[in-house]
C-alpha cells in the first residue's frame, strides 16, 4: 500500500519492500539540493518567555546570568558552523522568529551569518533550504525515546529520515556543558552528509553511462 503526499509524490508505507528505497532516495535528493547552493537555516533559541518570566519576577541577577550563557551559547553555535560546517551556507535566525520561518515567509525574517551580519533577503531567495534546530528528536525515529541534539527537519517542520543525518545527539543534556562538544557533532553531520552526496553523484554517474 503507498501514501500520497503532496509535493512528495507517492509514498510507500512504513514496512513495504519500497519504503527504504524510498527513504533511500529522498535523502539522496536532499543532499544533493543542499550542497548543490541550497542553505540550513539554524535557528537560535533565546528564550525570549524564560527571560521575561525573571523579569516580572523582579530577578535583575538571574536576568543577566541566563542573558550571559544564552549570548555565549549562541556565539559558540556561531563559531562551530563558521569554524567546522563547509557543506552548504548557513543562516541563523532567532527563536521568535520561527513562526515566519515556519509560514515560509523568509523575507519577514532577519536571517545573519556566522559573524553576526545581517544576510540580504536575495542570498536566501529561490534557494532550497533545510532547518536545523537544537531540540528534541522524534521518538518513534529514536527507539521511543526523545532525545535532544541538533535535529535537521524539512521546510514544513517534519524531522527528516534515516539515512539522512538528521540528528546529532548532545553528549550532556545542559546546553551550557554540551557546547564544547558541539564541534564535533557538526564534522561528523558534514562527513555523512557529504558521504551520502557522494554515494548520490556516483548513482547519477553510473545511470548516464548506460543511457
Amino acid at each position: 500500500m503507498c501514501i500520497t503526499v503532496m509535493g512528495q509524490g507517492t509514498i510507500p508505507e512504513p514496512g513495504n519492500r519500497g519504503y527504504r528505497k524510498w527513504k533511500r532516495a529522498q535523502a539522496f535528493s536532499q543532499v544533493h539540493q543542499l550542497r548543490d547552493g541550497g542553505v540550513l537555516l539554524v535557528r537560535l533559541n533565546t528564550y525570549a518567555q524564560a527571560i521575561a518570566a525573571l523579569e516580572k519576577a523582579q530577578q535583575p541577577n538571574w536576568v543577566a546570568k541566563a542573558k550571559r550563557i544564552i549570548t555565549q551559547e549562541n556565539q559558540d553555535i556561531r563559531a562551530a558552523f563558521a569554524e567546522d560546517f563547509s557543506f552548504c551556507s548557513v543562516y541563523f535566525f532567532s527563536s521568535e522568529q520561527s513562526q515566519w520561518v515556519l509560514s515560509g515567509a523568509l523575507d519577514s525574517v532577519k536571517f545573519t551569518n556566522a559573524q553576526g551580519d545581517v544576510v540580504p533577503q536575495d542570498s536566501i531567495s529561490d534557494r532550497y533550504w533545510l532547518l536545523g534546530d537544537f531540540a528534541h528528536s522524534d521518538p518513534y525515529q529514536n527507539s521511543g525515546m526523545a532525545v535532544n541534539g541538533l535535529v535537521i527537519y524539512s521546510q514544513n517542520y517534519k524531522q527528516l529520515l534515516h539515512p539522512f543525518p538528521y540528528f546529532n545527539r548532545k553528549i550532556f543534556s545542559r546546553p551550557d556543558l554540551c557546547v564544547p562538544k558541539l564541534q564535533f557533532r557538526l564534522e561528523e553531520l558534514e562527513k555523512r552528509a557529504a558521504r551520502y552526496a557522494l554515494r548520490f553523484a556516483r548513482k547519477r554517474k553510473s545511470a548516464s553511462t548506460y543511457e
